[in-house]
């Protein structure tokens, strides 16, 4: 039996319709509520029902459903003092955020990233998109696109432009700026301004061409603000003609001209029937090689001769009585002077006859005889014939028309004497300042002695001055160097350098201390030492200087120094031919060479493991697992830095799990050193980029992000924006459509300010159902506005809306 009213006197508790024995109150039925009770805890309050709840009224629709106004409050206000989120319950997808300065609200949507997408401001409830300032109702700082609208009564036209991307085009007429009436695609009544900061053809000046091409350009050069005029050839711009700016010179085919018309081309042509006068044509030169003398003034007398295939030359004129001699085939003429005879009947003198040397000349044969009493001198080339003879009468020939001598006696020359064939004679071949060439085929013998350097050549062959001979060959044929009179083979009075030398080396054939076993050379007492430069070696090899080892190979075993037991090489110190590249290697129990270090030549690079080091220092290791490739210890043995072969570094830690461990703290930027981190934390003194090199503010995200949270304690309604200690806007997801909801908290209540229709996009401010893409209760303020087409307009609840010229506002008006 259920009573209609029970009491618990031990528990205080009251049943209505209900026997209760733990809850302060439970009914079995009050209006429409079912089941209602009040928790024994008292630091929580709960309704449980399975039916909705009403507050003000007794006709509920929702599960919800108040009557008035509603308070929230004690809600954590977890994320800086501003913001409240809305989402479903794994994410979140309108943030509400409060202003911490001017407690304004921003409505932010996630699409990707987090965007603004309005303002609201505190103190009077205006909207603001594209501005955190609005000034009216709704204040919108850029475009607004509508099918239509009317202000003040009248319709705006709708754009002629049409917009792709970043450029808008228009093709259907002609555009005119300054005038109304055109004639042409573009034109302009007044002046162009054309401005441009970079002067390459293709971004600058006045261009022509075909619909997808640049041909000719009109630009001005950044550098001397020049106007130049390109063409493009197909595949590089030409410039065809240049004014400068400072001199005003004009150059066609050079874009630096040097005088006020230049032409950059070997050849100037004018194609005209009339002639160029003073007045039309002024110049200095023309080249001759273009029709010109390359000339720009003369002198009376002056001659032009032809100085090259391309340039005339002026001869000037020179004394009376001088005549123009020919200087012969591709020489220059010059002036000068005939003195052969005296000048009487226009013909020079048949015979000239002197007291010393006669010349006679045969008028009928044209024959010229020299008579040469005494010596003859040629300034010139001597052509004979036939040869050259001496002697008295005809004389007897020296020199045959092929050049061969005969009939020669001494001959003494200054110079070298070279022959192919061997001289036989009783005379003597005397030469005071060369040598004898001998360049036959066959052998040359010398019965005495040869001297070289001195005239009384003391053995067969004695090089040098009789006291200080340089080579002594004796008859016995020993050979003496420095000395004559060698006792053995050889014999040198001086030093000694040779590549090899086998048996003893010390005078009179004594010990010499090495002993050459034929492959090996070794010292003769094992216990001697060596020295190189110093006199009291210390150990086995003590040398005082630079040491240069060459070696035409670069294999391990072969070249370089090399360190290891008596029997065995362990370590070799070598260069390598290619690259001349400096190689440490070690040799394994497996008979093999191990490269261990390398240091390039041409850059200075280190490598260990590595032959090829592409940086200061590159460690080469095997790429996987996790033994040590570089490790850092101090001085007690504690690990500081470790780098595993598989990459992974480690910052006091030695088993490094991803591509950088740190054990520890970590500071960045002017914290390090100056200020501690957190434990086990990271101090940043700069900004933070994820995603971007070039981070703005302490944290700079570039890509999307997803703040999540598993608790929507505020009944499914989103982000709070306030102070650290009070809320002021809340951004909410409506469960009911996913809708958006902007409220402010006037400081007792919650106003709405926006919502968002997530079914078609809506959005209303003074409203909470907007019925087209922007409803407005209220005035409006734009930059801007955009209308598509005439094919609408912009409607309140009730009309048109017309543009007030006093107030800067869209009004409700009348619809024409």
């Amino acid at each position: 039996k259920t009573d209609p009213i029970t009491y618990n006197s031990s528990t205080g508790a009251i049943g209505l319709g209900y026997n209760s024995t733990n809850l302060q109150l439970t009914t079995n039925q009050l209006n429409t509520i079912q089941n209602i009770a009040t928790n024994s805890t008292p630091t929580f309050a709960g309704i449980i029902t399975t039916g909705n709840i009403g507050l003000g009224t007794a006709t509920t629709i929702e599960k919800l459903h108040v009557s008035g106004n509603i308070h929230q409050s004690g809600v954590s206000d977890s994320i800086g003092g501003a913001g409240y989120m809305l989402g479903s319950d794994t994410s979140r997808n309108w943030v509400l955020r409060n202003s911490a300065t001017s407690n304004n609200l921003n409505l932010d949507y996630y699409s990707g990233s987090w965007k603004t997408a309005l303002t609201v401001l505190n103190s009077t409830g205006n909207v603001g998109i594209g501005t955190t300032n609005p000034t009216q109702k709704l204040d919108i700082n850029g475009i607004v696109n509508s099918t239509g609208i009317y202000v003040n009564g009248s319709p705006y036209q709708s754009s002629q432009w049409t917009t792709t991307g970043s450029d808008i085009y228009y093709t259907t007429g002609n555009v005119g700026i300054g005038t109304a009436t055109t004639i042409e695609k573009l034109q302009v009544s007044g002046n162009i301004h054309q401005t441009a900061a970079s002067d390459s053809q293709g971004g600058a000046g006045y261009m022509l061409g075909a619909d997808n091409s640049r041909n000719w350009v009109l630009r001005r050069t950044t550098t001397g603000n020049n106007l130049s005029l390109d063409y493009y050839t197909g595949s590089a711009w030409g410039t065809a003609f240049t004014v400068l700016n400072l001199t005003g010179n004009v150059g066609i085919g050079t874009n630096n001209p040097g005088a006020l018309f230049s032409v950059g081309a070997d050849a100037f042509k004018v194609t005209s029937a009339g002639t160029v006068t003073a007045g039309a044509w002024n110049a200095t030169t023309i080249a001759a090689a273009n029709g010109g003398t390359g000339q720009t003034s003369y002198t009376i007398g002056d001659i032009l001769y032809a100085s090259s295939t391309t340039a005339l030359s002026k001869l000037a004129d020179i004394a009376t009585g001088n005549v123009l001699l020919s200087g012969g085939v591709g020489a220059a003429p010059s002036w000068g002077k005939v003195a052969l005879g005296t000048h009487t009947t226009g013909n020079y003198a048949a015979t000239l006859a002197g007291t010393a040397n006669q010349l006679a000349a045969s008028a009928s044969t044209g024959d010229i005889t020299l008579s040469i009493p005494n010596d003859f001198r040629a300034p010139g080339t001597v052509n004979a014939i036939t040869g050259i003879n001496t002697g008295a009468d005809a004389g007897t020939q020296r020199i045959d028309a092929s050049g061969n001598l005969a009939n020669i006696g001494n001959l003494t020359l200054s110079g070298a004497i070279s022959g192919g064939t061997t001289y036989s004679g009783s005379g003597n071949i005397t030469s005071t300042a060369g040598v004898l060439t001998v360049s036959g085929a066959g052998s040359s013998t010398i019965a005495g002695n040869v001297g070289i350097g001195n005239t009384v050549p003391l053995g067969p062959l004695h090089v040098g001055t009789t006291g200080t001979p340089t080579l002594f060959v004796a008859a016995s044929g020993n050979v003496g160097v420095g000395l004559t009179n060698p006792a053995y083979k050889l014999q040198v009075n001086g030093d000694l350098r040779a590549t090899t030398i086998y048996g003893s080396i010390a005078e009179g054939g004594g010990a010499a201390g090495w002993v050459d076993d034929g492959t090996v050379i070794r010292l003769q007492t094992s216990t001697d030492n060596i020295g190189i430069g110093w006199t009291s070696p210390l150990e086995k090899l003590h040398l005082a200087g630079n040491i240069l080892q060459t070696s035409s190979s670069d294999s391990v075993g072969t070249a370089g120094f090399m360190l290891g037991s008596d029997t065995q090489r362990y370590w070799v110190l070598r260069r390598t031919t290619t690259g001349n590249n400096l190689a440490l290697d070690y040799y394994n129990t497996s008979s093999v060479w191990n490269n261990l270090l390398t240091i390039l030549d041409s850059s200075g690079n280190i490598g260990i493991g590595t032959l090829a080091p592409a940086s200061k220092l590159e460690l080469f290791g095997s790429g996987a697992g996790t033994g040590f490739l570089l490790r850092l210890r101090d001085s007690g043995g504690l690990d500081k830095v470790s780098f595993l072969d598989n990459g992974n570094l480690g910052i006091g830690t030695t088993s490094p799990l991803n591509k950088l461990d740190v054990g520890g703290s970590v500071a960045i930027g002017s914290y390090a050193g100056l200020t501690q981190s957190p434990a086990n934390g990271l101090a940043v003194s700069g900004n933070i980029g994820i995603g971007t090199a070039t981070a703005i503010d302490k944290i700079h995200l570039a890509g999307s992000a997803l703040q999540s949270s598993a608790s929507d304690s505020v009944g499914g309604a989103g982000y709070f924006l306030g102070s650290d200690t009070q809320r002021y806007w809340a951004f909410r997801r409506t469960t009911t459509g996913n809708n958006l909801a902007l409220d402010y908290y006037t400081g007792s209540v919650w106003n709405n300010a926006l919502t968002a229709l997530s079914s078609n996009g809506n959005v209303g401010i003074g409203t909470i159902a907007p019925a087209q893409k922007l409803e407005v209760s209220g005035a409006i303020k734009t930059t801007n506005l955009t209308i598509g087409t005439l094919s609408g307009v912009l409607k309140a609840s009730s009309g048109a809306v017309a543009g007030s010229a006093t107030t800067d506002e869209l009004d409700q008006g009348s619809t024409n």
